[in-house]
């Protein structure tokens, strides 16, 4: 009783709850016939699936661009908001969450985890005030959410000696993706695109092998003796000794006894892989919602779209990861009055700035109207400001339109004044 316990234990805690989704571990998969395997042979499983340079670069892109924006904790004010750098919090997200991470570490890989499995978590550790002081990160792939009466969700987790704790939602960072049942489960993009993936590892895997098996020149062997079998497999292994391999590639091959080689060339179904391959990229960038241009294909991209395609990954991408993010952030580690307070948020000042001229406009725009001064445009260029320049201008050439013909009658009038003070003396 107490082994099949164990067993249901392992069922319950490596494989997902999903209906149709196939379980996030390959061998509990394969016990309930859900393996990892797709239709082009191969197993895909987030882990393989990173082998695969189009999704590793996806993920990469996503989680280092939300890595390098500073995660802050704002205090709101009369002004707008200041950073709260007393707030226990701060050093933790913009400094070192726990003892083996930096913040643009622990950022990147929760956020690596989220992107390629759905599911991010990390272990809420408090001091004894009730304030957070440390953020344990938490594999996915041990962590079973588990919807509760109240509404709320709890968390299973079989740590690395197999041990099962459970944990309340107060207890744990969680940082999900799409949900299609009420935030229990979050869907798997590897997992959803599983013959997609595969298809491009059968690509790769096919072009591999015809490159180790390629046995170059390119050439068939026509004989006009009939030869034995044992010859033909002697010739066959003294060809394939000397030319197989890329770097065997090009030798010199000598025929005699009447031998006459031919080309073979790259038949079209070797020619369709090599197209396969560059269709594979376009769609794992479709299933992450990255640019091609971000996982270094360029052949859509020119120099007069690129800026404005990298500011539409900016919008279009990384801002609802973003959004989604900060929520969980705020709702996951700040206490309800802390809210009404605080906030937690990234600053994307840089990623969102455009060209130079365009920049520059802006500010000699906002500076006319005296909607900003010289220090925030130097702080907005991360550079100095200067003692003085806190302070707003407005050209003195410029009247409101509906008092325009008051100033113009003021102007003439101290005109006319002075004209005649003039001729009086």
């Amino acid at each position: 009783m107490g082994l099949l316990r164990r067993i249901m234990e392992v069922f319950e805690y490596r494989s997902t709850v999903t209906p149709g989704v196939p379980p996030r571990d390959p061998v509990i998969a394969e016990w309930w016939g859900q393996s990892s395997m797709t239709a082009s042979g191969v197993s895909v499983t987030p882990d393989s699936a990173m082998r695969v340079t189009a999704v590793y670069r996806c993920v990469k892109v996503l989680a280092e661009t939300l890595a390098t924006m500073p995660l802050l904790i704002w205090e709101r004010n009369d002004n707008g908001k200041r950073r709260a750098i007393e707030h226990p919090l701060y050093p933790l997200l913009h400094g070192k969450p726990n003892e083996r991470q930096t913040a643009f570490e622990f950022i990147e890989m929760m956020a690596a985890h989220t992107v390629l499995r759905g599911d991010s978590f990390a272990r809420i550790i408090e001091r004894g005030d009730g304030a957070t002081a440390a953020l344990i990160p938490l594999h996915p792939d041990r962590v079973q959410p588990v919807p509760m009466d109240d509404g709320k969700i709890s968390y299973k987790y079989r740590d690395q000696n197999n041990v099962t704790v459970t944990l309340q939602s107060r207890e744990v960072l969680r940082l999900p993706g799409l949900s299609l049942d009420g935030g229990v489960n979050a869907l798997s993009p590897i997992g959803y695109h599983r013959e997609t993936v595969g298809l491009s590892v059968a690509a790769r895997e096919y072009l591999a092998r015809f490159y180790s098996n390629n046995a170059a020149p390119k050439f068939g062997i026509k004989l006009a003796p009939i030869l034995k079998e044992d010859a033909k497999t002697a010739l066959i292994e003294s060809w394939e000794k000397r030319h197989r391999g890329v770097e065997n590639q090009h030798k010199l091959a000598i025929f005699d006894g009447g031998m006459e080689p031919f080309q073979l060339g790259l038949s079209n179904d070797d020619a369709q892989y090599l197209e396969l391959q560059q269709f594979s990229v376009t769609d794992i960038c479709r299933i992450f919602g990255v640019p091609p241009h971000k996982v270094m294909d360029l052949s859509k991209a020119t120099f007069s779209n690129i800026e404005h395609q990298a500011l539409e990954f900016v919008t279009d991408t990384v801002l609802p990861w973003v959004r989604r993010f900060e929520d969980r952030l705020n709702l996951s580690l700040l206490s309800p009055p802390d809210q009404a307070r605080f906030f937690i948020g990234f600053e994307m000042k840089g990623l969102l700035r455009g060209d130079s001229a365009a920049r520059a406009a802006l500010y000699d725009v906002l500076f006319r109207t005296a909607s900003i001064s010289p220090n925030q445009i130097a702080a907005a260029e991360d550079m100095d400001g200067y003692e003085g320049g806190d302070t707003r201008y407005i050209p003195l050439t410029m009247a409101p339109a509906d008092k325009i013909l008051d100033v113009l009658l003021k102007d003439a009038g101290q005109k006319q004044s002075r004209e005649n003070r003039e001729s009086a003396t």
